[in-house]
C-alpha cells in the first residue's frame, strides 16, 4: 500500500527524517503494552498446556 506521495508508508513510529516523532511518555506506554501482550501469550500458552482450572489453582498457589 502506498501513501498519498507514493512512497511506502511509514510503519514504524521514526519521523522520514530519523528523529522520534513521538515523545519518550510513548515509548513507554508501547514498552507497556507490549509486555501486557507478551504476558497474555505466555498466559494463553499456559492454559493450553495445564488448562484453566490446573492454570488458576497454580497462581492462587504462587500468590499464598
Amino acid at each position: 500500500v502506498e501513501g498519498e506521495d507514493g512512497r511506502a508508508p511509514v510503519r514504524n513510529h521514526q519521523a522520514l527524517d530519523g528523529f522520534d516523532a513521538l515523545p519518550d511518555q510513548d515509548d513507554r506506554a508501547r514498552e507497556h503494552q507490549m509486555s501486557l501482550h507478551v504476558l497474555a501469550y505466555n498466559l494463553k500458552r499456559v492454559m493450553s498446556v495445564l488448562g484453566i482450572t490446573e492454570t488458576m489453582k497454580a497462581m492462587q498457589l504462587a500468590r499464598a
